[in-house]
């Protein structure tokens, strides 16, 4: 995939207008595995529940005691969901055992990405972009942002995702104003943080901005996090809802 193109694959997986859920709150995050068999969600309710795409069928239900809700979270490899804690830093879970295994300090994030071999995190805040290694959580670079919010704009929704190869990063966010929307996607070297490009894709609806959703990898479903913690599955090509779990 040519990198404009994972570029507008991105932005429209983070706007995609989905809905995730059984959650007892707000659903903030959204993820599919490498293979889009299954998908994880993130909610205020300090749970990050794991799903079987194809049926809805709930594979694991994780908690993140002691710490504020969970950011934003993401599969590392086949066995392992990693999430932003919202506190403290990084909480890495295995899934067969439901068991949290490592905790990692790390800065505020709002959005993460797991690198295809799994070794590196990279973290997206308000203004930066971290990258650490996942087994020991030592920081491998740190980049400022450009500016990406015109005037009168307001932020609405950032997205942070490795390439293929895992040598590069895009980073989608996007801003909202009098029902306008404003996106900018950065692409970053992987392992040094240099910026290398910035893309501006067409304007999409700015009711689309603030809903967590993610689209699987062969563009098959698209799984959305509703504010009443709803979780539902989509076919994108005609809308139709193919599994939906209400929220509790």
């Amino acid at each position: 995939m040519s990198g404009r193109a994972l570029a507008v694959a991105l932005w429209t997986m983070a706007l995609a207008g989905c809905a995730a859920g059984g959650h007892s709150g707000a659903v903030v995050a959204v993820a599919f595995s490498a293979d889009g068999r299954r998908a994880v969600t993130a909610g205020v309710d300090r749970t990050l529940r794991v799903w079987n795409a194809e049926d809805g069928r709930a594979v694991a239900t994780l908690e993140i005691e002691a710490a504020g809700a969970p950011a934003a979270a993401a599969f590392a490899g086949a066995g392992r969901v990693v999430a932003h804690d919202g506190a403290r830093g990084l909480r890495v879970f295995d899934i067969a055992r439901g068991e949290e295994t490592a905790r990692l300090p790390a800065p505020s994030a709002s959005a993460l990405a797991v690198s295809p071999d799994a070794a590196r995190v990279a973290l997206l805040d308000a203004d930066a972009l971290t990258v650490i290694d996942l087994e020991s959580g030592r920081a491998l670079w740190s980049a400022a942002l450009r500016s990406a919010t015109p005037a009168g704009y307001r932020p609405a929704l950032r997205h942070v995702a490795f390439d293929a190869d895992g040598g590069r990063l895009l980073v989608s966010r996007v801003a909202t104003k009098d029902g306008k929307a404003y996106v900018v996607v950065d692409t970053h070297d992987a392992r040094t943080g240099e910026a290398l490009r910035r893309l501006t894709p067409p304007e999409p609806p700015a009711e689309a901005a603030g809903r967590a959703a993610a689209a699987a990898p062969d563009g098959t479903r698209k799984i959305v996090g509703l504010e009443d913690g709803t979780v539902r599955c989509l076919d994108p090509a005609s809308g139709r809802e193919l599994w939906s779990v209400p929220g509790r």
